[in-house]
């Protein structure tokens, strides 16, 4: 089986499944068969080029994403290649639990910056059930991270997230996240953690996403929310 028809496939699988799209669903949007599309998800079959744009543009992808390789090359990462991966962690207060979710990073043509945003992942290894799937960019401004994001499934919900490097670059980022909650209707920020490695599910990690009272009392002082670096 050629690999990259199988990579290709297994992302435009995870891309489906993330939009919430059954398989039924997005071979009649396609104008393809269940079994063809099967079988493009599992590597067996080579796409046509006129499909392979029709599936990007039903899965709000751009092509190059999907054929993206999950490594750098020899020479360094080529455009469209899967450059990083990163984990974003926050705290839910409901249901008390740490919230995982994956930043895959893409080498733009002129060295810009795509990122695929997948929130709230049960695993690292199951992106396709995410909560949410957003697509946007990063810039990166000395030790200054900013990235902005569209909701895929929800355009009208646009996410922004600013993270500083840690002092003793240990390849963990805090920084805030910040959206429209669709519970309630307004503006909000959550404390996150960015980190380049997984990391475990500690109490340690469990409070440093939760805001102190350092946070409070510097709102309270300022009248702005931010957190400290690291």
């Amino acid at each position: 089986m050629n690999d990259r028809l199988k990579e290709t496939g297994r992302q435009i699988r995870t891309y489906r499944l993330a939009l919430g799209l059954s398989l039924q669903e997005f071979a009649a949007k396609i104008h393809k068969s269940k079994a063809s599309v099967s079988k493009y998800e599992n590597g067996l079959i080579s796409i046509d080029l006129a499909t392979f744009y029709e599936i990007a543009g039903v899965l709000c992808v751009s092509p190059a994403k999907l054929m993206a390789a999950p490594t750098f090359s020899e020479n360094g990462a080529e455009p469209g290649s899967r450059a990083i991966q990163q984990y974003l962690y926050s705290y839910a207060r409901k249901g008390s639990k740490i919230t995982k979710s994956v930043l895959d990073h893409y080498t733009g043509a002129e060295g810009n910056v795509d990122v695929t945003f997948f929130y709230d992942v049960p695993a690292f290894d199951q992106l396709e059930k995410c909560r949410g799937l957003y697509e946007g960019s990063m810039s990166k401004e000395g030790p200054i991270l900013n990235y902005q994001f569209v909701n895929r499934r929800n355009s009208t919900e646009h996410t922004f997230l600013c993270c500083m490097e840690s002092l003793d670059n240990n390849g963990h980022s805090m920084g805030l996240l910040s959206s429209i909650s669709y519970t309630t209707m307004t503006p909000n920020a959550i404390k996150v953690v960015l980190s380049d490695t997984q990391l475990a599910e500690t109490e340690e990690l469990r409070e440093l996403l939760l805001f102190n009272k350092e946070d409070i009392q510097r709102l309270k002082r300022d009248n702005m929310l931010t957190v400290e670096r690291q």
